[in-house]
């Protein structure tokens, strides 16, 4: 779910080493509009010849506003739990008028030598009018496995994932549950129509490459396989 954006900003970060927080803002005026999808080659189409999905109609206009991100980490011993997170402020005007806001806390504990347990929490709201492209995207391998990006989304948002996993010599082998929604800001307290997935994960080399596997539990099946290379 992406769009074309031109124009100026004018961005500031500031690090804390002592505290092991960033502080990044971001004030922009640039203009957004649609961005047609142009191609449709993939190596997948070697067995499956359907089309990439389209892509989604900015809400095409010159807008201004103000980004602010603060991030933190805390504990770097192994043996203990490693607590991480954000939270992310966004505001702007032009054809539409908006604020939203997006926090995500991660929580990582070694059970054992080689059990590693780690949980995920997001969520995230705005208000006044969201332009299609600045509104909440679950779907993907980030959020919700086998769930196509832009499956799930809306004004409002929370996510949750669960993980765990084993380390042998090379091979980390875990095993996660993805649970989300997203839709409109009202519902977010019943938020009925939730979505999940749940699956395999393996990594080798400690996390140079990664595969998981995944089945979506709500509605028809579908399954997911997902590659992941860091190469940093």
């Amino acid at each position: 779910m992406y769009y074309r954006a031109h124009g100026a900003e004018l961005v500031g970060v500031r690090h804390r080493v002592s505290s092991g927080t960033t502080f990044a803002w971001r004030a922009f005026v640039e203009r957004q509009e649609t961005a047609e999808r142009e191609h449709d080659f993939a190596l997948a189409h070697l067995v499956d010849r359907r089309d990439f999905a389209p892509n989604i109609v900015a809400t095409s206009g010159g807008y201004a506003g103000l980004r602010t991100r603060l991030a933190g980490t805390v504990g770097n011993d192994p043996r203990r739990a490693q607590v991480s997170g954000e939270l992310v402020l966004e505001g702007a005007t032009g054809p539409l008028r908006y604020a939203r806001t997006r926090g995500e806390a991660r929580v990582a504990r070694r059970l054992n030598e080689r059990t590693l347990a780690a949980v995920v929490l997001a969520s995230g709201t705005s208000s006044g009018r969201l332009p299609r492209q600045r509104q909440f995207f679950l779907g993907g391998p980030w959020t919700l496995h086998a769930h196509r990006v832009g499956d799930v989304m809306g004004e409002a948002f929370w996510f949750a994932r669960g993980e765990v996993g084993r380390d042998d010599e090379f091979v980390r082998t875990s095993l996660f549950y993805d649970l989300g929604w997203a839709g409109a800001r009202q519902d977010f307290a019943r938020s009925a129509s939730r979505s999940s997935a749940a699956g395999a994960g393996f990594s080798i080399l400690d996390g140079l490459m990664r595969l998981d596997v995944s089945a979506r539990l709500e509605g028809r099946p579908r399954w997911g396989l997902d590659l992941f290379l860091d190469i940093r």
